[in-house]
């Protein structure tokens, strides 16, 4: 590079931390990032030329189809920077990493055996230190930042960021010279800060939280495009946070006699420690969540009439377009067809650009070149699915052909998403059914109806009851939504005397009401779960197809254009291994006391991905003896490997409230439920119920009626020194977690694991589904003993699994029985406890000699029985105080009831039992179990 500066000013005590911002040796720390070369194209980085007339052309950089990759470890800040200095045209680096060090690399579509590819299956950020990318492009028509006005404005949002280590530079296509001339031909511009941080884990979160930082601080706003979109807007680009994605960080290829003239990348905090972005950027607080809320509100509005013009200066323009392409068609009209036609265009770029809803005469561009409707795909969803489409509103976005794909097999309904402007969906819709209103043909007409939503894929039966899809979710159907779904999927037509003719109406008034009460008749399908991924049939097939699958009512959704992450279908031991150490990753700094609790989290997680096809499953409490620990990380991040955040629900000792809050949870059909912050015993006669029947009925909150929901719900708790008590002690499977120090909220996870399984999800999901088919495989072998009671279905699948990792050795780290844990809540439930106490205060008192109940009091007095041991004369009478003490003596009615309750039950290998009635008293003594 050129040895001429930029116009940069980090070197003053403002702008560096330790007065050194040289380019002298730096402190060496490792880091990972990725360098790429392409051999086709042979050019990434942006080009520059003259043309005849002087003039500077921009040619875009190419995409890469082969090359080559290279991961590399480099000494820090100082490292980065030589790297940057020696990139070629051909070269761009990636700061996420692959498995091999070094390996040929294709698109996808290029691939072929022995080339990876730049997808999410083969990047991901670096275990470790790694470089945050601050990406800057001013304003369109703006003013480029100067780098010092960057770093204060970085500083101001977020101190510790300015005082980490990082290198700057000139974006790749700034300071272009004429050499013959000596003109600048383009001269400032985008700016690149990256950063380097101690673990790169964390990188997608933390650059979130400082783009939001930097909204807080003022610098954020909305532009709206040329189709109408809003374009959140930021200090720095907030899409560049994924591990796959290129830096195009080489300078330009200048074509003679331009040259680029950028100065030397520079060094700032040499000296200075990685950033530790778990502590530097923590999440925002609720208060700062609101007020960027009415910031991003406020700005929305500022240019909401921006927004109104550009979206009808669009449907003006294209209506002029498809008035001059039909002009022959619409000339063949008469006026009022020729009105109507260009109505109906009007209307239909109306719904795409206000809705986004394409209809069916709506024309994309394919990335072929060829034009074709929204109906011709939607006739040959077989040949379109997957296809790759230019932006369809803004055809020419990016100068880039694929950036929309089909998804005609989600599920649900068809779509286009587009990439552009930080993503879009498009629904794609037929031409609505035609249906006639006639008196005395309300039947037809509720038979049409439910075949149309039978159709349209958005309702379902669920237990007695129409339910509507919604974000991933159900929710009831009701008359007036319903209304507006028919009136949606059909044109519904009424005979008007005067005109002569079917005229447009609204759907009858009471049809809603006479579908709803139609129950027993509807043909749409009866929904038990919706779930994002894959899963395991009960016969360990893989129901990976998306849509509905009869045979199970579950309704898979796919929103993926690059697939699901690969499962093996009979996966070898060392892949197993594998698997289990990509899963466990996120979860292996939680302080875990115990195999035990460590087993039950494994066992939580693989829960979570298959729970859909369990029918009933205990629930998972995360404890911890501190409040700080992580036991809501721990929660959340094994909920996420459902696909969804957990539905979370505070914890009330009233059972009243608990039915209700439990209830109304069940009925949206989330994939977890998490109770959070138990204060005091947990118990719930209502949770007890969910969690061992496939379904629960209760009143719906708001009316009279009963109403039956599945319970195939992950359920978990969190609490500190949770203790579960009655029924819900062989229900609930207890983990716990204990960094050993005073103050635990003070440590830092190296990264944060909810926001790392929320971004790699579907990885972590599929090595899930790779351990379970292993154990498949196996021929799932029982090799724990018993079975618990009430989930016989998920001991056999889930325990199971747990155990033959366990037993085949399987695991790098230790693990255990769970259902080892139901003995430690009975050990630990404070009736249990109760009851030690009173047989061992019993046998060293009494023996095994039969007693009534006045004598064992008696026998608890410290005058009595001298012969006794006084320790078990006090055990004795501790009990006997706990169970039914009142007022300084013991309630005898009490006592008998709490004995009669619990006589039978074992503890330590003894139990109480009846021994007759000596005048008219019952007799009491201990004994061995059998």
């Amino acid at each position: 590079m050129s040895a001429v500066h930029l116009p940069i000013d980090l070197y003053d005590d403002t702008a560096v931390a330790d007065g050194d911002a040289g380019n002298g040796a730096a402190t060496a720390y490792p880091a990972t990032l990725s360098v790429l070369s392409a051999a086709k194209p042979k050019r990434l980085a942006k080009q520059f030329a003259l043309d005849s007339n002087g003039e500077l052309i921009k040619r875009p950089g190419g995409e890469l189809v082969r090359g080559h990759y290279e991961r590399r470890a480099v000494d820090g800040v100082d490292g980065l920077r030589e790297t940057l200095a020696s990139l070629q045209p051909n070269q761009a680096l990636c700061f996420g990493a692959a498995a091999p060090e070094s390996s040929p690399i294709a698109s996808r579509q290029a691939a072929g055996e022995g080339d990876i590819t730049r997808t999410r299956d083969c990047f991901d950020w670096p275990v470790g230190p790694g470089f945050l990318l601050l990406d800057y492009d001013p304003p369109p028509g703006g003013e480029p930042m100067n780098p010092s006005t960057l770093y204060a404005r970085v500083k101001g949002a977020c101190l510790p960021v300015a005082d980490a280590p990082m290198v700057a530079a000139a974006s790749s296509s700034t300071y272009i010279y004429n050499g013959d001339t000596d003109e600048c031909m383009k001269g400032a511009g985008g700016l690149r800060l990256w950063i380097h941080v101690a673990d790169a884990r964390d990188i997608p979160r933390a650059g979130q939280v400082l783009f939001d930082r930097l909204w807080l601080a003022g610098h954020g706003y909305y532009a709206v495009s040329k189709s109408g979109a809003l374009l959140e807007r930021g200090l720095v680009d907030a899409a560049v946070w994924q591990p796959e994605r290129l830096d195009f960080a080489a300078g330009a290829s200048c074509v003679a006699p331009l040259e680029q003239r950028r100065a030397e990348p520079l060094v700032v905090n040499a000296d200075a420690n990685p950033l530790d972005t778990t502590t530097a950027l923590p999440d925002l607080t609720d208060a700062e969540r609101e007020r960027l809320a009415e910031l991003k509100a406020e700005a929305r509005e500022a240019v909401s009439g921006e927004q109104h013009a550009a979206r009808q200066a669009w449907i003006d323009d294209r209506l002029a377009a498809f008035e001059e392409s039909a002009a022959d068609d619409l000339a063949a009209l008469d006026d009022n067809g020729r009105e109507q036609r260009i109505e109906q265009a009007r209307q239909s770029f109306v719904a795409a650009v206000m809705n986004r809803k394409l209809f069916a005469d709506f024309t994309l561009t394919h990335s072929s070149g060829r034009t074709v409707t929204v109906g011709a795909i939607l006739d040959k969803p077989e040949q379109w699915h997957g296809e790759r489409f230019a932006d369809p509103l803004e055809p020419d976005y990016g100068n880039d052909a694929r950036i929309a794909w089909a998804n005609l097999r989600s599920g649900g309904k068809p779509y286009i998403y587009s990439h552009a402007h930080g993503g879009q969906r498009f629904a794609l819709e037929r031409a609505a059914s035609t249906i006639c209103i006639a008196a005395g043909e309300m039947p037809r007409m509720v038979q049409q109806a439910d075949e149309l939503m039978r159709h349209a894929g958005e309702v379902y039966q669920r237990e007695g009851r129409l339910v509507r899809l919604v974000d991933g979710g159900v929710f009831p159907v009701f008359g007036p939504w319903l209304s507006n779904h028919l009136e949606s999927i059909a044109q519904w037509l009424r005979f008007d005397k005067r005109a002569k003719d079917w005229l447009a109406s609204d759907a009858p008034g009471n049809l809603p009401a006479r579908i709803l009460h139609n129950r027993g008749a509807w043909t749409v399908p009866e929904l038990s779960s919706v779930v994002p991924a894959p899963l395991l049939r009960r016969d360990g097939s893989m129901l990976d197809n998306p849509g509905y699958d009869p045979g199970t009512g579950v309704l898979l959704l796919a929103d993926h254009p690059d697939g699901w992450p690969p499962v093996p279908h009979n996966p070898s031991r060392e892949q197993v291994r594998a698997a289990l150490r990509t899963l466990w990753e996120p979860f292996e700094h939680f302080p875990f006391v115990d195999a035990l609790s460590r087993s039950i989290a494994l066992a939580a997680c693989l829960t979570a991905v298959q729970r859909p096809m369990i029918g009933t499953a205990p629930a998972f409490a995360a404890n911890s003896y501190k409040a700080g620990t992580g036991k809501g990380k721990l929660a959340k991040a094994v909920a996420w490997l459902s696909g969804h955040e957990p539905s979370e629900s505070p914890w009330s000792t009233e059972s009243e409230e608990q039915r209700k809050r439990i209830m109304a949870k069940l009925m949206t059909a989330p994939p977890s439920l998490l109770i959070d912050n138990v204060n005091g015993p947990l118990e719930s006669d209502t949770l007890c119920a969910v969690l061992t029947s496939t379904t629960y009925e209760d009143r719906r909150l708001g009316a009279s009626e009963n109403v039956s929901v599945p319970t195939r719900v992950l359920i978990q708790a969190t609490g500190n020194n949770i203790q579960v008590t009655g029924d819900l002690a062989r229900r609930v499977l207890v983990s716990t977690i204990d960094h050993g120090v005073e103050s635990p909220e003070r440590l830092a996870f190296p990264f944060d694991p909810v926001a790392r399984v929320r971004e790699r999800w579907l990885h972590y999901r599929a090595a899930a589904l790779t351990i379970l088919r292993g154990f498949v495989a196996a021929g799932c072998p029982q090799g724990a003993p018993g079975c618990m009671g009430s989930f016989e279905e998920w001991d056999a699948v889930i325990r199971q699994c747990v155990v033959w990792l366990r037993d085949k050795r399987l695991a790098d780290f230790n693990l255990a029985d769970p259902a080892d844990a139901v003995d430690a809540n009975y050990a630990d439930e404070p009736e249990t406890i109760k009851l030690r106490g009173l047989i061992t205060g019993w046998d060293g008192v009494i023996g095994d000699r039969p007693v009534k109940l006045r004598e064992l009091v008696d026998e608890a007095q410290p005058a009595a029985n001298i012969g006794a041991p006084s320790e078990y004369r006090a055990t004795l009478a501790n009990a006997l105080d706990e169970i039914a003490g009142e007022r300084g003596t013991i309630n005898p009615r009490r006592l008998g009831r709490w004995i009669g309750r619990y006589a039978g039950c074992v503890v330590d290998g003894r139990r109480i039992v009846k021994d007759g009635v000596s005048a008219g008293d019952t007799r009491w003594r201990t004994e061995a179990a059998r």
